[in-house]
């Protein structure tokens, strides 16, 4: 019998599959983004501190449709997520500097 898959790690949100979201990033930040710890159908982005709501299984990630979420939001995500996600973030802001411009 063949191993059944582990869970995959990332946001879950209804309607998409998990490798979408898991490739999915906040277009203001480039950030990951995870899922709403509400488990309301929406991806946020958490240093941005915006949520981009999940219609019909269809992310809208306009920043101008995006809703502002609090502080509150973060400090509700475990701190490992937290870390990891700042870490993500300053490699990719070095990648970007150092990016030739043309």
């Amino acid at each position: 019998m063949p191993p059944t898959p582990g869970p995959t790690p990332g946001p879950h949100v209804p309607g998409l599959s998990p490798w979408v979201c898991q490739a999915l990033r906040c277009p203001a930040t480039g950030e990951p983004l995870v899922s709403d710890p509400d488990g309301g159908p929406r991806l946020v982005a958490v240093a941005a501190g915006l949520a981009y709501p999940v219609h019909e299984g269809v992310p809208h990630l306009l920043v101008d449709q995006a809703e502002t979420v609090s502080g509150a939001l973060s400090e509700s995500l475990p701190e490992s997520l937290s870390e990891s996600l700042s870490e993500s973030l300053s490699g990719a802001q070095v990648a970007t500097e150092a990016a030739p411009e043309g």
